[in-house]
């Protein structure tokens, strides 16, 4: 028996570890606002639910070790120019130096675990919660529109 098992720990570790590094992407990652939770692989659904209104979400993630990161703040000037109702857009602040009060945030688990060691980092959510881009530099507005616009056409989704 026990030659058994020590045959298998090799193959038992790689597992374990397979399904640690592929549970974000399976389970995505939650995200609040309020007293509501949501994932990222289901939170155009979870939404349309809760508005009673068909939406096709797309998820912008900005990730940060610290709020006053220039990357950070680039991003969000990024956002500030596009148009997020008319794309679907959400916004999620993920932040490790401190947790959100308003709009969609995560808490500080959630955003160590989506840094990965990183000090930033951007990932974009489809509405059926596939990842349509994961950067550690700042994504244009003019890329999110292209992935979005992109994803959606090749999926059949209207915003």
């Amino acid at each position: 028996m026990d030659v058994l098992r020590l045959a298998l720990w090799p193959t038992m570790n790689k597992l374990l570890l397979l399904i640690l590094v592929l549970s974000p992407l399976v389970q995505g990652y939650e995200f609040y606002s309020g007293k509501n939770t949501y994932s990222t692989q289901t939170a155009s659904d979870q939404i349309s639910k809760e508005y009673g209104y068909q939406f096709q979400l797309t998820t912008i993630v900005v990730a940060v070790s610290t709020e006053k990161h220039p990357l950070y703040i680039e991003q969000w000037n990024q956002l500030e120019m596009i148009d997020a109702e008319a794309l679907q857009l959400i916004y999620v602040s993920s932040k490790v130096s401190s947790e959100g009060k308003h709009g969609y945030y995560t808490n500080l688990d959630t955003a160590k675990e989506i840094l990965a060691g990183s000090e930033f980092r951007v990932l974009v959510i489809s509405p059926s919660g596939k990842e349509l881009k994961n950067s550690e530099a700042v994504v244009t507005g003019a890329e999110i529109e292209r992935f979005v616009q992109s994803h959606n056409k090749a999926s059949n989704l209207t915003p």
